[in-house]
């Protein structure tokens, strides 16, 4: 992908991850749902979260190349978050795809990097040929739901209950209409 414009006072870049971006994809993945799950999922689950084992995962993924290649955000030469993008896992439609994931590390919050990185990913959905797109944000985490709303998600008032956690995750449905 192109440079995105300067946001902040470093350059912002989002492009295709590599094998090499593993390891601070990871980090970013386990900071960010530290800080953005705290009180949602239980305080065991997230500190028991392992960077090295996710991080493996990814680059395992990343060797494998199957799939839309994730996307990561690097801010002052640092890859400071992710997003993945796909075929949808649950609802599949005509010309609709899924936003899998956006992580962003909590340091680089209110910085305007997640609406990057949101915008970098409804681009990717609509170069693979998607015309909209929805997505899974967990009850609870109001500074996501935000992001989505102001870039013109909306809520589809479905609801799914993720039982790897405990209590259960309750998850909403935003989608939007990408072109």
């Amino acid at each position: 992908m192109d440079p995105e414009p300067e946001l902040g006072s470093s350059s912002v870049i989002v492009r295709e991850a590599t094998v090499t971006d593993a390891a601070p994809m990871a980090r970013a993945l386990v900071a960010a749902w530290r800080a953005a799950y705290r009180g949602i999922i239980g305080q065991d689950f997230l500190d028991a979260m392992d960077e090295q084992r996710i991080g493996d995962s990814w680059r395992e993924t990343l060797v494998r190349g199957a799939g839309v290649p994730p996307l990561v955000i690097i801010s002052a030469d640092h890859v400071v978050g992710f997003c993945q993008v796909g075929e949808p896992r649950d609802m599949p439609q005509p010309d609709t795809g899924e936003l899998f994931a956006l992580n962003l590390h909590p340091d680089a919050w209110g910085r305007g990097l997640g609406s990057a990185l949101l915008s970098a990913a409804s681009e990717q959905l609509l170069a693979l040929g998607y015309r909209r797109a929805y997505l899974w944000v967990a009850d609870g985490n109001q500074r996501a739901i935000d992001l989505y709303l102001r870039h013109g998600w909306h809520d589809t008032a479905m609801t799914k209950t993720d039982p790897r956690f405990t209590p259960p995750l309750l998850e909403h449905c935003y989608a939007i209409t990408l072109s």
